[in-house]
């Protein structure tokens, strides 16, 4: 699948939950030699977007702006892990499905879909999580047993936090050599 048309709506941890999320995503590399010293950015996915030119992208900003002024902050709570297996082996922390976190992702992913531009995999089978660590920009592969061993760690580690998410960003699916960031989209601007 190539990304080069492709960009991703992304909400942003912050504050101790960002801290804890950091330490323990640097800690499952210092373990598993996963990544380089860049690590990935770590973010909630709130959808995909596939941009073919500029009409369409400024149509995608327009109703993500819409949507995010007429919708107030948030909470984002997480809770435990999550993990995908293979092929991208993947340890999350898993985040909660509030209503306000589903109400918000549900009308960008209606009103994108509606102008042919989310490219977001099945809606109702969505599962919110930060990664932490995954194949995804990885040097190399991790074993089965590797992946076995990581998961068996996180279970005995216990993450139960929340943060405010005031904004959205607008995120080209690359980081290195920085992460590009086109668009920061305010929640809430728009009330009264």
């Amino acid at each position: 699948m190539s990304m080069e048309n492709k960009l991703f709506l992304v909400a942003i941890p912050r504050g101790r939950l960002l801290s804890v999320a950091s330490s323990i995503q640097r800690k499952l590399n210092e373990i598993f030699d996963i990544y380089d010293e860049k690590l990935p950015p770590l973010h909630v996915t709130i959808d995909h977007l596939t941009i073919n030119n500029q009409d369409e992208y400024d149509k995608a900003v327009q109703i993500i702006e819409n949507i995010c002024h007429s919708k107030p902050p948030f909470n984002l709570q997480v809770n435990g892990f999550s993990f995908f297996g293979p092929p991208h082996k993947s340890i999350n922390l898993y985040v909660e499905k509030t209503t306000q976190l589903q109400d918000l992702s549900l009308e960008i992913h209606e009103a994108l879909e509606q102008e042919g531009l989310s490219s977001r995999p099945i809606y109702n089978e969505w599962e919110y999580h930060i990664s932490l660590i995954n194949t995804t920009f990885a040097l190399r592969e991790w074993s089965e047993t590797e992946f076995t061993k990581a998961k068996e760690l996180v279970k005995e580690w216990n993450v139960n936090m929340s943060c405010k998410v005031e904004w959205l960003e607008l995120w080209k699916p690359k980081f290195q050599p920085h992460l590009e960031i086109e668009e920061f989209f305010t929640l809430g601007k728009g009330e009264n």
